[in-house]
């Protein structure tokens, strides 16, 4: 009996608000216009009108659909996490766009991120995490907080995983080599 190859699996690492979801962005960017066909979700920041930041959209890579994940609430008693209040309806929309994408024969798939829900809670898009293993998927690409990312290579042991970490120093020259980070 032959079994499906595990796909690639690359964490993309990096501190807060160092430019992790963008430089994801241009590199789907690059994936498309090669003819790579993707799926999975993006989850840029919202921001106010003063330039604060209101809360993380998420958005549907194959269908380009979009929704509020979660909002900031400073001093929220039903914050999932920290500050921030997370949409279950729309936490699970997403989740079911990442199984679905994950089981697809697609070139890569975007985890956009993973989080203190996911590996000290087992929310969230946990159940994506268990999914890899199993993937119809070539690539998968999961952005994490680098405080985080030896806990997201440990929980996905003994799968294998490249790690990139981004620094405003060489964010750039990252970008400049698109999907061949990836391949």
């Amino acid at each position: 009996m032959h079994s499906q190859p595990v796909p690639r699996i690359t964490l993309l690492c990096g501190p807060k608000r160092v430019g992790k979801t963008t430089l994801c962005q241009r590199w789907l960017c690059e994936a498309r216009q090669a003819g790579w066909q993707v799926g999975g979700i993006l989850a840029p920041a919202r921001w106010d009108d003063h330039g604060d930041k209101a809360g993380i959209d998420v958005i549907d890579l194959a269908t380009g659909d979009q929704r509020q994940l979660a909002t900031i609430v400073p001093r929220c008693s039903d914050a999932t996490v920290g500050e921030y209040c997370f949409s279950p309806s729309n936490t699970q929309w997403a989740l079911d766009r990442l199984l679905q994408a994950l089981s697809s024969p697609l070139d890569l798939v975007v985890i956009d991120e993973i989080g203190r829900l996911e590996l000290l809670r087992g929310g969230g898009y946990a159940p994506a995490l268990d999914a890899i293993a199993n993937a119809q998927c070539r690539r998968v690409l999961i952005i994490v907080r680098d405080s985080l990312a030896d806990a997201l290579a440990e929980r996905l042991a003994p799968l294998p995983c490249r790690r990139i970490d981004v620094s405003p120093e060489i964010r750039d020259a990252l970008a400049e080599r698109g999907i061949e980070m990836l391949r």
